[in-house]
This record gives C-alpha cells, structure tokens and sequence, in this order.
C-alpha cells in the first residue's frame, strides 16, 4: 500500500506519536478552512517582502504585520548569510520533503525559520516539521558547525530558537527513518491530544473515541463535580470527531455513494438582499435606521416596517421589501435516514465544485 507524499514535515509531529493515522486518513476529505487559507496567504506576503516582488492583494494589517516579521528575519541573518525564501527541501528519506519558509545559509551557520500565522504556541525545541527542513537543507547545502532552527509566531510568543548540534540531527534522522520503516495498516493506533487534535480522521478511529469517552466515574452512578471537567473534555473531543463525521458522509452522499442509516437534509435557508443599497434605500424611505454597527438583515428590517401602524403603508412596504430580497437555500445536513426533515435536492454537481 502506497502512502505517497504522505511524510510531510508539517504532519510528522502527529505521526511519531501515531502512524497508523496514515492508514485511517486515506481518501479522507478534508473541508477547506479559513483560518488557514488566512495563513497561506500571509506566508506569500512574506515571501513577496522577501524576494522583493510583487505583493499579493491583502488586508493593510497583514501587510503591515508581515513587514514586520520580514525585517525580524533580516535582522536576525548570520553574518554574510545567503537567504533562501520558500525553499524546497528534500530529507533523503522516502516522501518526506517540504518547503522551508526561509533557509539562510553561511560558512559556518545553517539556519531554518518557519513562520506561524496561527495562536496556538508551537514550541521549537524538539520540533518535528521545523527539524526535517533542517535536514533537508543540510542534504542541500552540507553540515554547518552552527545550526539553529526558529519558529516565528508573531500572534504566540514571537520568534522562538534553539540551536541543534550535528548530533541531535542525526538522532532525529534515525528517528524518522524508524517511523518511515513502520506499516500505517498494521500499527496499532496511539491515541492522545496532541496528535489527535488535528487528525483528519479522528471520526473513524476506535481508539481515539474509546479514550475520549471511556473514563472511569468515581462513583458508578452518579458523576460527581470533580470529575465535570474530564467528562466536559471528553464530550469536546466527540463532538470534534462527529462534526470530522458529517462532513465524510455530506461528501460521501453528494457524490453518489449512500452511507446506510443516513441521508441529506435540506439546512435552514436565508433571505438576504438582492442589492444592499436597495435594503437600505427601502429603510430609509419607511423611516427606519437602516444600521447598527452593520446594515440590518432582512429579517430585522421585516420587524421594524411590521411596526408601522397604517395597514396599507405596512403592506406597500413589506411588499417593496419582498421585492428586494432573494431566499438563499441552506446547505446539505446530515440526518438519520429516518429523521423528519425535507430530504436534500440540490445540484450534487455544483457541490462538489464548491
């Protein structure tokens, strides 16, 4: 069974813990998300400042924010250092390469930085992802009798460094190679936080729910408030894991192949405007404010002209308002095949092209 390219440096700190999340996450589908799209951008800002190109369209606090960690990088250069922004290194061992935010090279220094959009603190020292590029670079540009890895988190503490001796290094290479030589299929799972939390397939894996919910009560009948906090843990990571659920069945649905015990049902629609400047033009007129803090939804502005007190009026405004807005259905919801609800009927096609 092929894993191809499934070593990335940014998911070996899930995979030393637990590699049978390789197995598990074949043909898992993995819904976009915001937060990192937010970071893929803010990493080609940076590069941009870099390389002293073209800037990609962003918002002025991004743009500001990555000026900032540009000249931290710059500032932080061994002497006589060569930088390498975005550069791709490859570890030696079997599909496990990567791209480096920012490699800078010297006689006798190797640097690696890798930047961080996100809040959650990642800690350098040990760093899994960070290491591998070090190791791809030292493949790459030879050993250094100085080597330092860096993680910069402008939202998380900031700009975090070890240095890593020629030792250390070869220590994480056999570590590695030893998780590369391992079977995904036949090791067991490993179930914990850390390389749980961000695991794509965590909703199919019996042992991580076996964990979340398999604690102990004190007392066999009754939990007891000391043991609230364990229990209000362990729902989280459930509802984590089927909310990983619904969204492999909606997949698994739209394109065709039925899951038994489930269907698509149609999700609560919206009525927005057509145009904005027609809702708050219509507010304007009947007397209304049409804001507070942002333009009033449809059905906030329904409410106040439902409040004007000549019927006729109210109705001409109502009507008006009718005109101006458009129903916009809701998305596909996972139900029990035998929930009440009206079953999902919309262009399977342009789902998946969404």
């Amino acid at each position: 069974m092929s894993f191809h390219e499934s070593y990335s440096p940014s998911a070996l700190a899930r995979l030393f813990e637990c590699v049978h999340s390789l197995y598990l996450g074949q043909g898992v589908y993995t819904p976009a998300n915001p937060a990192a799209d937010t970071g893929t951008l803010a990493h080609k800002v940076l590069e941009a400042i870099l390389t002293d190109s073209e800037v990609p369209e962003c918002p002025a606090d991004m743009l500001e924010q990555m000026g900032i960690v540009a000249l931290d990088i710059i500032s932080n250069l061994p002497d006589g250092a060569e930088l390498y922004p975005e550069l791709r290194v490859d570890t030696g061992v079997p599909n496990c390469a990567g791209t480096a935010d920012v490699v800078a090279v010297s006689e006798d220094w190797l640097v690696v930085e890798d930047f961080k959009n996100g809040r959650d603190p990642v800690e350098v020292e040990n760093n899994p992802q960070v290491l591998a590029y070090l190791l791809g670079a030292v493949a790459k540009f030879g050993m250094r009798d100085h080597m330092r890895i860096t993680i910069i988190q402008p939202f998380a503490g900031g700009r975090k460094s070890v240095e890593v001796a020629s030792k250390e290094l070869i220590a994480f290479e056999k570590k590695l190679k030893s998780v590369r030589a391992k079977d995904p299929k036949t090791e067991p799972p490993n179930p914990g936080d850390k390389q749980c939390k961000w695991c794509p397939a965590k909703f199919k894996c019996r042992a991580y729910i076996q964990e979340s919910v398999g604690l102990g009560l004190a007392h066999p009948n009754e939990l007891q408030p000391w043991e609230y906090e364990s229990y209000y843990r362990a729902l989280d990571s459930v509802a984590s894991a089927k909310s990983s659920m619904d969204t492999q069945i909606e997949q698994s649905i739209l394109k065709g192949v039925p899951i038994k015990g489930f269907k698509l049902i149609q999700g609560r629609g919206s009525r927005g405007y057509t145009d904005a400047k027609a809702g708050e033009n219509l507010a304007a007129k009947y007397g209304v404010e049409p804001y507070v803090k942002k333009q009033k939804t449809v059905p906030q502005l329904e409410k106040e002209l439902k409040k004007i007190e000549d019927f006729e009026v109210k109705n001409v405004a109502l009507a008006e308002l009718a005109d101006v807005t458009e129903y916009k259905a809701g998305k596909p919801k996972v139900a029990y095949a035998d929930a009440p609800g009206k079953d999902y009927l919309g262009d399977i096609e342009d789902e998946l092209l969404s």
